[in-house]
């Protein structure tokens, strides 16, 4: 399991879904429901702080960028695939709401395993992210919403430890196996921070 300790929680991604875990049903979208309000068809969460409590927000992913943002207020937990990158659903206006400090970027598919064809450059038709080995082209999803956070919140710290699902047999792939089983992606708020904000 991956675990990252934040500033106010920890990250994790795991194969076996965590104890009460809140899990949306994902649709390749850009909609992102509040914690309180908990959308069926999403994919993401956002939250203050307060509002966890004992939830675990949780999304699932197989190859796609399982984001988490976290800020002085609250925290947003993301499913991005490639779908979600061209949508830019991490740079949505609810996400303001919690002040941005922190953004992690957890086990996905890196440039090195994401081939594509030339098509998909339509898709981000403006991107310098693309790069090509031995006649094939890739593309860089982390690099490209990296540049992106950055561009919206300056002062942003962006942790990318560049994990990759494909490669690393430690976690689900679909491009590897083919099989549908996936790797969730869980945000824990710190015993010692929960104080603070109930």
């Amino acid at each position: 399991m991956y675990s990252k300790n934040l500033q106010f929680g920890s990250f994790h991604t795991s194969k076996n879904k965590p104890e009460n875990a809140l899990i949306l049903k994902q649709v390749h979208g850009k909609l992102i429901t509040p914690l309180s309000e908990a959308q069926t068809e999403a994919d993401g969460f956002v939250w203050k702080y307060q509002e966890q409590k004992s939830i675990v927000p949780c999304v699932y992913t197989a190859d796609c960028l399982p984001i988490l943002i976290e800020g002085k207020y609250g925290a947003c937990i993301l499913h991005a695939g490639w779908r979600g990158v061209q949508s830019q659903i991490y740079l949505r206006d609810i996400i303001d709401s919690i002040s941005p400090v922190i953004a992690l970027i957890g086990p996905s598919i890196q440039r090195s395993a994401f081939e594509v064809t030339s098509e998909f450059t339509n898709y981000f038709p403006n991107s310098d992210h693309f790069f090509q080995q031995n006649d094939k082209l890739f593309f860089d999803l982390q690099t490209e919403v990296k540049v992106n956070l950055l561009r919206k919140w300056k002062n942003l710290t962006i942790i990318d430890d560049q994990i990759c699902t494909y490669k690393n047999e430690e976690y689900h792939s679909y491009r590897r196996t083919g099989k549908a089983d996936r790797n969730y992606n869980f945000y824990i708020l710190n015993k010692d921070k929960k104080k603070d904000f109930l």
